[in-house]
């Protein structure tokens, strides 16, 4: 029977190759279609839309893998009933369980795939279309920043600044320290700040404590909170690279450590590390799911009737993974309960439906 899992895992992925590449290449046809009013916005060619609309094909695999493998067993298992390959398969004391094993051999190397493209691929394409969008659409110089924590940069001319971490999707920052140079390049003054945090188009600083350090170290002035106008926080909160789908897991992660080292609610941050991961662990769901409902040898049974229930329970699960997402969104359930429900629910009637199709057959 080995050997027949080794054709079965040949033929799906000859077939989920071609699947694929038609369901990216319809992504990108479609996107560009609705996308053609920036020709006329920005006074571009249809060539700079082509290639604008070409960097997220990386993105675009990434989100319609799991929908092209659902499609991609179903084909396979219907191509194998029409033919009596199945069939045959089952005649000679072959399970439909033990199909499951190659299933999940194809999963768990997706599932890496799916995680490195999550982690490092979607950031970098992300970073690069907004480039591409800015010097190409906008014609402006692209500003980028290394990194949300542990951020050092310029405060004019008179020193710098050094922020623990920069929260992108409220906009705030957390433990600052501003250093003020004399003329001889040395450090005659340290502000230390505990948050800033937008009110309006002003900045709101708590916990303000001001230091000179010449000729010795000493505090002058505490302040509980203090509203103020600031350049450098606007500008640095507005810069593209500074917003949650520009960041890798590892950075994602390392925000979450320090919102929770500060007592702070990192639940937005920890919805997205989990969605990656449940996006990932989605591939494995949807081919067990559609498997079983794919498998039928009467000879009354309708293909496409099996292919509309494939498609059909498909599509529940993802209905069921974004309503469980929206909870998690408003608070009302943990990211980590959000994202694990849905697919043990699932996991269980895959295996369910798996047993009682091989029980009937």
């Amino acid at each position: 029977m080995k050997k027949f899992h080794v054709y079965f895992i040949k033929q799906f992925l000859k077939l989920a190759f071609f699947i694929q590449i038609f369901v990216v290449i319809l992504n990108i046809v479609a996107n560009t279609s609705m996308h053609t009013k920036l020709m006329a916005k920005h006074n571009i060619s249809f060539l700079s839309l082509l290639v604008f609309e070409s960097i997220e094909l990386p993105s675009a695999i990434y989100e319609s893998m799991p929908m092209a493998l659902a499609i991609t067993t179903m084909v396979t298992i219907i191509m194998m009933i029409r033919s009596n390959e199945l069939l045959a398969y089952v005649s000679l004391g072959g399970r439909l369980r033990d199909l499951l094993f190659p299933l999940l051999g194809i999963g768990a190397v997706v599932f890496c795939i799916l995680m490195f493209m999550a982690d490092r691929v979607n950031p970098w394409v992300e970073n690069a279309r907004k480039k591409y969008e800015t010097e190409q659409f906008d014609r402006q110089p692209y500003v980028t920043k290394g990194k949300l924590t542990d951020v050092w940069m310029k405060d004019g001319e008179e020193g710098f600044v050094h922020m623990e971490l920069v929260d992108p999707i409220n906009r705030e920052f957390f433990d600052i320290t501003f250093y003020r140079m004399d003329d001889s390049f040395e450090i005659d003054r340290v502000t230390s700040i505990e948050d800033a945090k937008p009110r309006g188009g002003k900045w709101e600083l708590s916990k303000i404590k001001v230091y000179d350090i010449k000729p010795r170290p000493e505090l002058i002035l505490t302040q509980d909170n203090n509203t103020v106008e600031s350049r450098l926080f606007s500008d640095l909160a507005d810069l593209p690279v500074n917003k949650p789908k520009f960041l890798s897991l590892g950075e994602l992660s390392k925000i979450i450590k320090l919102l929770k080292k500060q007592k702070l609610n990192a639940a937005a941050y920890e919805l997205m590390v989990f969605k990656s991961y449940g996006h990932a662990i989605s591939a494995v769901i949807i081919m067990f799911l559609v498997f079983p409902v794919c498998v039928n040898f009467s000879r009354h049974s309708s293909y496409i009737i099996s292919a509309v229930n494939a498609l059909a329970l498909a599509v529940a699960y993802w209905l069921s993974v974004s309503s469980f997402q929206s909870l998690g969104k408003t608070g009302v359930m943990s990211p980590l309960l959000v994202s694990i429900i849905p697919n043990i629910l699932f996991l269980a009637v895959a295996v369910y439906l798996v047993y009682r199709r091989e029980t009937a057959s």
